[in-house]
């Protein structure tokens, strides 16, 4: 994705040990809890690691074709931990500009996913 970062947002990455990827990963399968808001959820992940197990059993057995077979289940593993660690992380934009990142707390969440449901 092409989204530009704020100095706040390219802070706030650091302090909280967050990559670019990361960002991009939660814009593209989080769940957009606000207008403005993306949140990566339980079953966001689910999903995303589900994914790449599948992908991980189609290798090892041979169903799909990898140049090198370990190397690539090892690289999908470390992709699934990265995912896992993404857990609650909620990502405000503005248009096309990611305003802060932060890991959302319960009470915070609760509230999101509240005014969301109302909202439908």
């Amino acid at each position: 994705m092409s989204h530009t970062i704020t100095r706040h947002a390219q802070v706030r990455m650091c302090q909280r040990a967050l990559r670019q990827a990361d960002i991009d990963l939660v814009l593209s399968c989080g769940a957009r809890v606000t207008p403005d808001a993306y949140l990566m959820t339980r079953t966001d992940i689910r999903r995303e690691v589900a994914t790449l197990y599948r992908r991980i059993r189609r290798v090892r057995h041979g169903r799909l074709e990898v140049p090198h077979r370990d190397t690539e289940i090892a690289a999908l593993k470390r992709q699934i931990q990265r995912i896992e660690c993404l857990k609650n992380v909620k990502v405000v934009v503005e248009g096309e500009t990611v305003v802060t990142v932060y890991r959302s707390g319960v009470v915070d969440q609760r509230r999101t996913l509240r005014r969301r449901r109302n909202r439908k």
